[in-house]
């Protein structure tokens, strides 16, 4: 299960935007859909469209919202090296 305990921003910064738009050329992002009624939550658990098990436990001033980027290829070593989470 890979554990996430922070946010890295938004994939519509200008330092992702571009890295995420070549990850998504290679089929290499992986996305992360959550009800609108759950993005609210600081912490839960989740399956990626992927199929990787995600535990996500953030601190409280931290909030998750859509297009929040939170892993990058360095950081995660699995099948798929990107991650977002589109809130549905």
């Amino acid at each position: 299960m890979l554990r996430i305990e922070q946010v890295l921003g938004s994939r519509l910064d200008p330092g992702f935007a571009e890295r995420i738009h070549e990850l998504e050329h290679q089929g290499a992002v992986d996305l992360l859909t959550v009800p609108a009624a759950d993005v609210a939550r600081h912490r839960l658990r989740a399956t990626t469209q992927g199929g990787t098990e995600v535990a996500i436990a953030l601190r409280r001033d931290q909030h998750l919202f859509d297009g929040a980027v939170l892993v990058l290829a360095d950081r995660y070593r699995q099948r798929r090296p990107g991650l977002w989470l589109a809130a549905w």
